[in-house]
């Protein structure tokens, strides 16, 4: 199981609250935390994902993003069926983490799905649903992030 020292987080550029010696803080006296340590530091869930994803490797990141995003597919497509743009954008988003299409290409994905989540946004009862799924999808982040690290 690998181990993150202090010097390693801090080389991932955190943002500016978490100072070295916050960091030196939170590690409290241990010279190095494995993942599943970082995932119960008692921080914000949003910082713990974002060391979490910022310690995979670039492939791993990007595949772990899509995975996030697929979790909650069922809830948008739950109330537009017929929208296929959103798992459109997941899939150009590991063909492109995998080399498979351009930027240009997962940018237009991307944009179309875009375009469909600010469309669903102005929907009030899409809003309540895609609240709770996002607090239902940073639980479901530390899952995978931890599959990803081996560490579950």
């Amino acid at each position: 199981m690998r181990k993150y020292t202090i010097k390693a987080i801090m080389e991932l550029f955190p943002c500016e609250e978490y100072t070295e010696e916050r960091v030196t803080y939170l590690w409290a006296g241990r010279e190095a935390l494995s993942t599943r340590e970082i995932s119960e530091l008692e921080i914000p869930l949003d910082d713990r994902i974002w060391a979490m994803c910022k310690l995979l490797p670039d492939l791993a990141q990007r595949l772990a993003g899509a995975d996030f995003a697929e979790r909650v597919l069922p809830n948008y497509e739950s109330e537009y069926p017929g929208d296929t743009r959103v798992r459109d954008a997941i899939t150009a988003k590991r063909a492109f983490a995998r080399g498979e299409i351009g930027s240009a290409a997962c940018n237009a994905a991307y944009s179309a799905a875009h375009s469909a989540a600010h469309s669903a946004s102005h929907n009030c009862a899409h809003s309540a649903a895609y609240s709770a799924a996002l607090c239902a999808a940073q639980s479901a982040q530390m899952k995978i992030l931890l599959q990803y690290h081996g560490e579950l």
